[in-house]
C-alpha cells in the first residue's frame, strides 16, 4: 500500500507489501480485483491454479486495514469459489474474478463457474461471507452461455441495488 506521497506504507502487511496465500494448494495465484469495504477492511478477489492436477479455484480474501486475515470472514479470511457459489462438485474456474460492494455493504462476486457448460455467476455474500440467500439460487445466479470460454471484466451496482455484470464470452 502506498502512502499519498508514494512511499510504502509501514503500517500495512511487512513494510507495506502484502503477499496472501489464496489457495494453499496452488502453484499460482493472482489478485484481480480489489475493493476497500466502508470499515477499512480490503477485499481481494482473485484466482489459483495447481499445476501438478490443474485444479483451479476462485478466491476471496479479506483483509484488515494493517493486511492481515479478518479471521471473522469465511475460513481464517479466505472463501474459495465453491464455498460461495454452492457449485457442489462443479467448481468455479475462473482466471478473472471480479469483487464489488452494494449500498447495504453486501458483497458481490462474479466469476465463471465450469462444467459441462460454461457459465458467468455472480454470488452476493454477507459480511462473514456466507451466501446471502435473498440473492439468486442460495446467493448465486449463474448465467447459462454456451461456448468456450465466459469470463467477467467488471462489475457495477446501480442506486437500487441491481447489478451490472460485464464480460468476455467466445463461442
Amino acid at each position: 500500500r502506498l502512502n499519498v506521497d508514494g512511499s510504502l506504507d509501514p503500517d500495512f502487511g511487512n513494510g507495506g507489501c502484502l503477499l496472501v496465500d489464496a489457495q494453499p494448494q496452488a502453484d499460482y495465484e493472482r489478485i484481480t480485483s480489489i475493493r476497500v469495504q466502508p470499515d477499512g477492511a480490503i477485499l481481494l478477489a482473485g484466482w489459483a491454479y495447481a499445476q501438478a492436477d490443474g485444479a483451479a479455484w476462485s478466491v476471496l480474501l479479506r483483509v484488515l486495514d494493517d493486511g492481515s486475515p479478518d479471521t471473522g470472514f469465511g475460513d481464517g479470511g479466505r472463501l474459495s469459489g465453491e464455498s460461495y457459489s454452492g457449485a457442489r462438485g462443479l467448481g468455479t474456474t475462473s482466471e478473472r474474478v471480479v469483487v464489488e460492494l452494494d449500498g447495504s455493504n453486501r458483497i458481490l462476486v462474479a466469476y465463471a463457474l465450469g462444467g459441462p457448460v460454461p457459465s458467468l455467476a455472480v454470488s452476493r455474500l454477507l459480511a462473514n461471507g456466507a451466501p446471502d440467500p435473498d440473492f439468486g439460487n442460495g446467493g448465486t445466479f449463474a448465467f447459462l452461455l454456451a461456448g468456450r470460454t465466459t469470463l467477467p471484466v467488471d462489475m457495477a451496482v446501480l442506486a437500487d441495488d441491481r447489478v451490472l455484470v460485464g464480460g468476455l464470452h467466445l463461442d
